[in-house]
Formats: structure tokens, C-alpha cells, sequence
């Protein structure tokens, strides 16, 4: 008896170590691959030219088995190790460009627990053309401290495969620069700024730049009142060896029109040579488009025809848009405008919110009754307005025509 049960325990014992052996390998900690993603930094490649290419996996503890990377086309794009194909667990790899087209890179990550993950993207190979020489625009320039201006570059020839620069300072003490060649003034002193090829090192540009000790800390503009004329002026407050002085200067090469206050009134005013003009009531021009003046200041309540020297003009809300062209109102009449423009030369059936009008040389004919024309037909006109009521025989110039709705049919 004592035999059997020995026997019965060692059968036992070898049932559960059989079981655990069968239990599978993902339970042992094994992480799937859920999705992966294709990475580089580039849009193109030189033919010639070699790029490092990265996987990104998720999640990111996964086990990884393997990966297959593939090209579509090894005649346009290969491995550098590998030729058309490389497999390893590495979820990175080096291309390049061997021929002009486009190839698909096809990247298959294997987790330890079976899954599958892959994705695909285009690269598009093209023919290199290097860059030969490198110009910097401007070549030399002053700065005060505070101050910031950018730089450009350009590269030959024009078509040139990368064309792309790095910049570079030789005292960050005086002056540094940014990605997109913009120079800020430091400290007084003189330095290079240089533009390198990122195509080819030994090719590049310099503009030698000096900071002077000179500061401007703040600058404004604004209006100011001087031996009884109004001015549109700017202020300054400029700091040199460690003194501080405010400086006003008459902007006099500025026409246009400028914000601020005039005998206590604020608004837009109409600046000419840097002077405020008070009897401004036209129409003018500043670099935010044309306006209707009064009394020297932008109208913006102001929504009819005004005249410059130019013609005239529609204005809405102060501003002649150059998209108004429908029939509009003036102390003169009713007027017909094309782009905002009165052209004194429209004559027919034009429309606005009030309806349908005859014109004559642009302007709506309330006395005119009889048949005029448009590109939709022919209509009865009653007081300057198409008759929209009027159905049967109407005659005219000693002709009759059948009208059905205001039109002849």
C-alpha cells in the first residue's frame, strides 16, 4: 500500500509540472503590438543621399520578435544595410535614394505573443542639384541695443536640391540670431552673422554687424497740438551712456490718416505732410484703404456717395469698399455704382433693395416711363421703376407689345 501511494505522488507530480509547461508563453509577460508608426524627417530624398528612417511602436513596452522593413522599388530606394529587404529587431534603419521616383517603405513589427502591426508611406527620390554659393542680404548693418531685424539668404543656383541654411553668430555678447535670421542687438560691439549651407559646409555668407550704444526704449505715435496747427508726431525716449532724454520729431513725410485726439475729440484724423487738416471732407486714402472725412476726421456713421478727385464713391461705414454694385442714394439723386465707382456711363435696369431702376449715364430717371432693356429683357418702366404689376398691351413709340409681369414676352 505504502508502494502505491509513493507511485500515486509521483504521478501527481508529474501531471502539474506537464501542466505548467503547457501554460502559453504571453502569460509569462509578453506585450502586443497594438499599432505602429512610420517617422522621418524629410519629404524627399537625393539620389545618393542617405536618411535615417524610425518606427514608432505602441504601445511602447511591447516585446518585440521582430520587424521586416521592405521597399517597393529597390531601383529608386534601398537599404543601406540590407539591400531591398532587412530584417532585425531593431526599429530602426538608414535609406537611400539610388535612382528618380517614387517608392513605398513598408515596416511589419512582430510581438512575442504573435500580434502584427504594420504601415507604409511614399518617399519620393529626386535628382540632387548642390549648391554652389551662398549671398546675405544685407551684407553689413548698424544696430541699437534692443533692436531685432532679420537677414536673408538665398542660395545658386535657385533650383538648388536643398536649399536650406543654418545661422550662426560669432559673439552672442554683441548680437545672436535665430533659425529664420532674425538679429537681435545685444551689446555695443561687432560680430559675423553667418548663413551655411546645410547642403555643403564650405558654402556660406556673412553680414558684419555693429551695435551701437545707443537705445531707443520706447517709441509712439500720436497727435500733438504746436503754434495753434495739430501734428501727427513720434516720441521717443532714447538712452545714451546712461542718460535719458524724450525727443518728439513731426512725422512730415506721412499723408494718410492716424488715430487720436483733437481738441478733446477722438477719432481718425486726416494727416497731410504730418499735419492734421481739419477741413478735410472728401474722400482720402491711408494704408488701410480709402475713407470719408468731415471736418478732418473718418466718418464712420457715414453710408452714401462721396467725391475725391478720383470720381464717386460709395462708402460704407466710413470706407470706400470696392465691392458695392447696386443702385445707392446721395443728396443728387439715385446712382448706379460698378466696384463701388459712379462711372457716369451705365445706362439701363439696374436693381437694389428697393427694386428695379432705369438709369441714364449711371443715375435713375424718376420721370422716365416707357420700355427700357437689360440682360434679362425688356420691361415697362413707370416713374423710373420697373412695373412689376402691369399685364396686357402696353404701347410705345407707336408699337405694341405684350407684357406679362412688368416684361415683354
Amino acid at each position: 500500500m505504502k508502494n502505491l501511494k509513493k507511485v500515486l505522488c509521483s504521478v501527481l507530480a508529474l501531471v502539474m509540472m506537464a501542466s505548467l509547461c503547457l501554460i502559453p508563453a504571453s502569460a509569462a509577460g509578453d506585450v502586443g503590438v497594438t499599432s505602429v508608426d512610420l517617422n522621418y524627417d524629410i519629404q524627399w530624398l537625393a539620389v545618393g543621399q542617405s536618411e535615417d528612417i524610425y518606427v514608432t511602436v505602441t504601445p511602447s513596452d511591447c516585446t518585440i520578435k521582430g520587424v521586416s522593413w521592405t521597399t517597393s522599388d529597390p531601383s529608386i530606394l534601398t537599404f543601406a544595410k540590407g539591400g531591398a529587404t532587412m530584417t532585425s529587431k531593431s526599429t530602426t534603419c538608414t535609406v537611400k535614394g539610388v535612382s528618380e521616383g517614387f517608392c513605398y517603405i513598408t515596416v511589419i513589427v512582430e510581438s512575442t505573443d504573435g500580434s502584427k502591426a504594420s504601415d507604409r508611406e511614399l518617399l519620393h527620390v529626386t535628382k540632387r542639384t548642390a549648391v554652389s554659393s551662398v549671398s546675405v542680404s544685407p551684407s553689413n548693418m548698424t544696430m541699437k541695443q534692443g533692436e531685432s531685424r532679420t537677414l536673408t539668404s538665398s542660395v545658386s543656383p535657385s533650383d538648388a536640391t536643398d536649399p536650406s541654411v543654418t545661422w550662426s553668430s560669432s559673439n552672442s555678447a554683441v548680437a545672436v540670431v535665430d533659425e529664420n535670421g532674425q538679429v537681435t542687438a545685444i551689446a555695443p560691439g561687432s560680430c559675423n552673422i553667418t548663413a551655411t549651407s546645410n547642403d555643403d559646409k564650405t558654402k556660406s555668407a556673412t553680414c558684419v554687424v555693429t551695435v551701437s550704444a545707443d537705445q531707443t526704449q520706447d517709441t509712439y505715435y500720436f497727435v500733438k497740438k504746436s503754434d495753434g496747427n495739430w501734428y501727427y508726431v513720434k516720441g521717443s525716449y532714447v538712452t545714451k551712456n546712461g542718460s535719458t532724454t524724450y525727443q518728439t520729431t513731426v512725422m512730415e513725410n506721412y499723408t494718410g490718416a492716424r488715430p487720436g485726439y483733437v481738441n478733446g475729440e477722438y477719432g481718425w484724423w486726416r494727416i497731410d505732410g504730418g499735419k492734421v487738416i481739419l477741413n478735410c471732407n472728401t474722400i482720402e486714402q491711408n494704408e488701410h484703404g480709402w475713407w470719408k472725412f468731415k471736418n478732418g476726421k473718418v466718418d464712420f456713421s457715414y453710408n452714401s456717395i462721396a467725391q475725391n478727385r478720383y470720381g464717386w464713391w460709395k462708402c460704407t461705414n466710413g470706407k470706400v469698399t470696392f465691392k458695392e454694385n447696386e443702385i445707392y442714394q446721395n443728396e443728387h439723386g439715385w446712382w448706379k455704382c460698378t466696384n463701388s465707382k459712379v462711372t457716369f456711363q451705365e445706362t439701363g435696369v439696374y436693381h437694389n433693395k428697393h427694386g428695379w431702376w432705369y438709369c441714364e449715364n449711371s443715375k435713375v430717371q424718376f420721370d422716365y416711363n416707357g420700355l427700357a432693356s437689360n440682360q434679362f429683357g425688356t420691361w415697362v418702366i413707370k416713374n423710373g421703376k420697373v412695373n412689376f404689376d402691369y399685364n396686357g398691351k402696353y404701347y410705345w413709340n407707336g408699337n405694341t407689345y405684350n407684357v406679362k409681369n412688368g416684361k415683354v414676352v
